[in-house]
């Protein structure tokens, strides 16, 4: 130890009279200090409240690849100085072996390395603390980054710098030899391993260079313009404290190589400190050979490259031990990318299989009891008491469920009877001797016990293409980039420090209905047959964090209880460090992250109240006076990259919002709610709770599902008031976009142009025909009806037009059936002068595929004067409107009550009086 402090204090002595090493650490510093102080600058202009966690994630972006070439810099300044020197002579004059000297000197380096390191990060958290103060900062986003990916960078490169340094001989060949031992070797390696369908990160992945132009691109943008594509700098991350055990996986498996490179050269290098001369035999060449100037060239470097002949025995007991650090390490690794290809490659048979068969529809669950223990740690303990009944004509034996695949069923025991289980990855069947007869019911008791936990194999910023195909091509390779780095997988954990996210198969085996078949992207078809149980949830849980459930009862006791009647596939609890916000509404706890508290209290006081207007959007609706309402950072919390993460949860579908309901939880999007320029709205909060509380009372056909839910959505704003300003026409279209919503409403989300501009001018078109009572009716009717069969939109229509008018039926059929637009405009519109007053006479000329029935109006100083005139498609309706007064207009629909398109140019849907008449 004292000869390891004495090459301490020399080397800081040294390096502290070192114009090379001022210059390096002071743009070391600068440089990754910079993003730390750029987001405190620029924390006012940015359209979203900036919290630790983002001064962290920014800083470290770049911090790894800065420190490594700073390492590395500084490492081979020190190697390259002592050879100059000449001081390596010395070291055989002394007792010490050449590793021992090597390590030491490594070693000594530290000591103006880490604290070096040490330096932005410790700006970074100044700054948040000086912009947030110290009240909601999180040490760990700041101290677990820096010790396991940016303290391991230093010491690996500046080992490499040391061993490539020794090696060498000098500063140019170290850093050819560098670039040998970080571009081409890595290669070599993963070809070798590719044979075995392994592939391992490169060094240079490590380091995160990818992330540099990442952020020098999101620098020059504009923090003031704040889209899901423009990713500004800063860009808002989550602010969940960092779970440590779930980042450690990823961000150390990229180190293996680098790491495994730097200790078998380190050991290596001790083999080439030059203390004498080696003794090597001469090549003797011939003056006139052809090749005498390359064979000199081979001479030297066979000189300057042969090892020590006779290595002291620590120099050997050295070598062995680094270069079983180098094998512990490859077997780890190798150990590691092992157990994730295992993982894989049984969901992936799971996914081809497509099995087993699910459950026959005419078995719904009825109560549904869930009690257990949610820890300690991440381990849960559960007893799930089951009830299925059988609505159908015949008897039923089969039964298919959803569980986590990290879950064990400890046991599974029917009431009555017996039972035969068989079970693949996250799904398994029952068997039931006997059957379930028509009319019956049969009880199953579960025992579970695990660690429910997702895992995520070689993941990506967008999980595109899907699982199945990625893998596939992984088994199958054709070219070594289809292989994997399965190094970088790891499991996101239902229960941890950071959030508790207990939902679906992690809580209780769900009933499935769909077939596990693979649609055209290969991903397996989402549940779509949703029936509602009787659930009864009794859980206790870790004391001193909130705790909700789907019911929408919440506790910090760590005792959680409640029951409701929802949809399996909504079951869910989630939990957390949260801080409650005050409430005046009974039975509704909002809570928000502790750093969020003031934007929640800004953004969030519309709840208070939210009961009244919950009864406004639909009469009778019951449910929504008991929620939960928590804040929450999506499924993407566990990426080792939070600026990646961030990017992924930042894009929505175009009818997504920022509030997804489970049942009476619902989960409020951080994104949204730290925006500064964009308030919540209370109306779509409750026209989605609105919606998610009606489509859960029956089962949606699954290629109606996306229809219903924004039906449902866009009548609850439009009962609130808040329909399209348009009114039931359909306007602001581009010259040849209404071909686009001339269609039957789509299957999907994406096409923004009918769901945003010719859907809900229809719903107002046809609440027009209507009337609001009767449209209510029709859909309560619709939704009321028993059984286990779907809701369609064939359906639908067959009961709106029960409760319409004669001219309703028509309308469902060609408009909401086959897409079809009328499309009036006004012609031949003649102001005639009579004995008896005025005459407005003219057609109403039909360009669309619909029949319209709209109102035309001729406007006097006296008052409006109106007719109803239907036009069938490409055919005219007349009209003949008389006034004793004199008139200035005629207009078309001036109210917006008719569904049909407006033309982007010249609309054709007024005319007024030029002051002379026949």
């Amino acid at each position: 130890m004292r000869l390891l402090a004495a090459f301490t204090a020399h080397e800081l002595r040294t390096q502290g009279r070192s114009l090379r090493f001022r210059v390096i650490a002071a743009l070391y510093a600068a440089a990754a200090s910079g993003p730390a102080a750029l987001t405190w600058v620029r924390r006012e202009q940015s359209l979203s409240v900036i919290g630790s966690s983002t001064y962290a994630a920014e800083s470290f972006e770049i911090l790894p690849l800065l420190t490594a070439v700073a390492a590395f810099l500084l490492s081979l300044d020190a190697i390259t100085r002592e050879q100059d020197e000449g001081a390596w002579s010395t070291v055989s004059l002394t007792g010490m072996s050449s590793a021992g000297y090597l390590l030491r000197r490594w070693l000594s380096l530290q000591a103006l390395l880490l604290p070096l390191t040490a330096v932005p990060v410790a700006v970074a958290a100044g700054l948040a603390v000086a912009a947030n103060g110290p009240d909601v900062i999180y040490p760990s986003a700041f101290a677990v980054p820096w010790l396991l990916h940016v303290v391991p960078v230093a010491l690996t490169f500046s080992a490499l710098a040391v061993a490539v340094g020794t090696i060498a001989g000098g500063a140019i060949n170290a850093f050819l030899l560098a670039t040998f031992v970080l571009l081409a070797v890595p290669m070599l390696l993963n070809s070798l391993l590719g044979r075995l369908g392994i592939r391992l990160s490169a060094p240079l992945e490590w380091l995160n260079m990818g992330y540099l132009s990442r952020s020098l691109s999101r620098v020059a943008s504009d923090p003031t313009h704040d889209t899901f594509l423009s990713l500004p700098f800063p860009l808002a991350v989550s602010e969940l404290p960092l779970d440590v055990r779930t980042a450690a996986g990823p961000l150390l498996a990229r180190a293996v190589v680098p790491v495994a490179l730097a200790a078998a050269l380190l050991g290596l290098a001790a083999r080439y400190l030059r203390r004498t001369r080696p003794d090597v035999r001469p090549w003797r060449i011939r003056p006139d050979h052809p090749l005498r100037t390359f064979l000199l060239i081979l001479a030297r470097l066979r000189e300057r490259y042969t090892p020590d002949p006779r290595p002291a025995r620590a120099d050997l007991l050295a070598l062995t031990a680094l270069l079983l650090l180098t094998a512990g390490i490859a077997a780890l690794a190798l150990g590691r990318v092992r157990y994730y290809e295992a993982i894989g490659k049984a969901r992936f048979d799971a996914e081809a299989s497509e099995g087993p068969a699910p459950t026959p529809g005419d078995v719904t669950p009825g109560r549904w009891r869930v009690e257990g223990t949610l820890g300690p740690d991440r381990w849960v303990d559960l007893t799930v008491t089951a009830e299925m009944r059988n609505a159908g004509p015949s008897p039923q034996s089969h039964l298919a469920f959803e569980l986590n695949p990290a879950l064990r069923i400890k046991e599974a025991r029917p009431a009555e009877g017996r039972l035969t289980l068989s079970r693949r990855w996250d799904r398994f069947a029952v068997d039931l001797v006997p059957p379930i007869p028509p009319g019956g019911r049969r009880e199953i008791r579960f025992r579970l016990a695990g660690a429910p936990r997702e895992a995520r194999i070689s993941p990506q910023v967008i999980d595109y293409p899907a699982f199945y195909k990625r893998f596939g091509d992984h088994l199958h390779p054709r070219f070594f980039r289809d292989l994997l780095d399965l190094s970088t997988s790891y499991e996101a954990p239902a229960l941890s420090s950071r959030q508790i996210r207990v939902v679906t198969s992690e809580l209780s085996p769900i009933p499935r209905y769909e077939a596990w078949k693979l649609d055209n992207q290969r991903n397996v078809l989402q549940e779509s047959f949703t029936p509602q149980a009787d659930l009864s949830v009794s859980l206790t849980g870790p004391p001193g964090v909130l705790l909700a459930d789907s019911c929408g009862d919440t506790t910090r006791s760590g005792r959680l209880a409640g029951d409701c009647r929802i949809p399996l596939t909504e079951l869910a609890v989630v939990g957390g460090r949260y801080v409650t916000l005050p409430s005046t509404e009974t039975g509704t706890t909002v809570a928000v992250y502790p750093p969020h508290a003031r934007a929640g209290e800004l953004h969030l006081g519309f709840f208070n109240g939210s009961a009244r207007k919950a009864e406004e959007a639909w009469p009778g609706l019951e449910g929504l006076g008991r929620m939960a309402v928590l804040e929450w950072s999506g499924n993407r919390v566990f990426d080792p990259d939070p600026i990646g993460a961030a990017m992924a949860t930042r894009w929505r579908g175009p009818n997504d919002l920022a509030f997804t309901p489970q049942g009476n939880l619902v989960l409020l999007s951080e994104g949204d709610l730290i925006q500064k320029h964009k308030v919540l709205k209370p109306e779509s909060f409750l026209a989605e709770m609105v919606g998610a509380q009606l489509t859960s009372r029956r089962p949606l056909a699954p290629e109606d599902s996306v229809f219903f839910r924004l039906l449902f959505r866009n009548l609850a704003l439009q009962r609130l008031g808040l329909g399209p300003e348009s009114g039931a026409a359909v306007e602001g279209l581009r010259p040849g976009q209404g071909g686009i919503v001339r269609v039957p409403p789509p299957e999907d989300f994406y096409d923004t142009v009918y769901w945003h501009s010719r859907f809900p001018a229809l719903l107002v078109g046809l609440r027009h025909l209507m009337g609001e009572e009767a449209l209510r009716q029709a859909v309560e009717e619709l939704l009321s009806r028993g059984g286990a069969r779907p809701c369609t939109r064939r359906e639908l229509l067959d009961v709106l037009a029960r409760h319409g008018g004669p001219d309703l039926s028509r309308f469902l059929e060609e408009n909401l059936a086959k897409g079809g637009l009328a499309e009036p405009v006004l012609e031949g519109v003649e102001f005639r002068q009579t004995a008896d007053g005025w005459h407005a006479t003219g057609r109403m000329h039909n360009r669309g595929d619909a029949e319209v029935l709209c109102k035309v109006v001729l406007t006097t100083d006296l008052g409006p004067v109106t007719a109803t005139v239907r036009a069938e498609p490409e055919k005219d309706g007349a009209f003949d409107l008389h006034t004793t007064r004199r008139p200035q207009a005629v207009l078309l629909d001036p109210d917006r009550e008719c569904h049909r398109l407006v033309p982007s140019a010249a609309p054709g849907d007024r005319v007024f009086f030029q002051g002379s008449g026949k």
